[in-house]
């Protein structure tokens, strides 16, 4: 199966896009494989190209200067993954990405994503519902971090990642969600 097939398959359901439309795209990804915990690119480093996932799990985080992480998001098989603001912003990453199980990915420059955004109709509407998808996402995140006690961002994570909750290690999961593993622990033996 062409590698560029799953990728179709993932934005097709975002914006009406045919295979054709990633037909310039054809031998400009590059395939890679990857062992678990292996660091795709660290805070402060440019990281210029679109990432799909097609097999495996990706952590995306922030350390303080004491060393505390704070894991912003996962991305999993299916789904595309940048550093889209620091990309817009022509600065390096503000955070890092790390791979949590052995994954295989394919990459694009960004600057070829983003002339064919600037110059192809399909592609215009599919950066736009990407941009959307991932502001939603965003807005959401935000919201059940600042709204909800700790108890309920775990109801919350276990009922929208239920596929996650088997993938991830407790301390992945409690740095998610802002608490420590121990209160983390907590919850699980409360019958949370």
């Amino acid at each position: 199966m062409n590698p560029l097939e799953a990728v179709y398959s993932a934005l097709k359901s975002l914006a009406p896009i045919s295979p054709e439309d990633l037909a310039p795209l054809e031998g400009q990804y590059r395939s890679e494989s990857f062992r678990a915990r292996h660091l795709l690119f660290r805070e402060g480093e440019r990281y210029e190209k679109v990432t799909f996932i097609r097999k495996g799990l990706v952590k995306k985080y922030y350390l303080t200067s004491e060393g505390k992480e704070f894991i912003k998001e996962f991305t999993w098989e299916g789904q595309i993954t940048t550093p889209y603001a620091s990309l817009l912003q022509n600065i390096p990453a503000t955070y890092s990405m790390e791979t949590l199980e052995d994954t295989e990915i394919l990459s694009i420059d960004y600057a070829a994503i983003r002339e064919l955004i600037d110059t192809k109709p399909n592609w215009t509407k599919l950066g736009k519902a990407l941009a959307d998808f991932h502001f939603l996402n965003r807005e959401i995140r935000e919201m059940e971090l600042l709204k909800n006690s700790a108890p309920e961002r775990y109801e919350i994570f276990k009922r929208r990642f239920p596929h996650l909750l088997g993938r991830l290690k407790k301390q992945d999961i409690a740095s998610y969600l802002g608490i420590t593993p121990v209160s983390l622990s907590r919850l699980e033996s409360q019958g949370r």
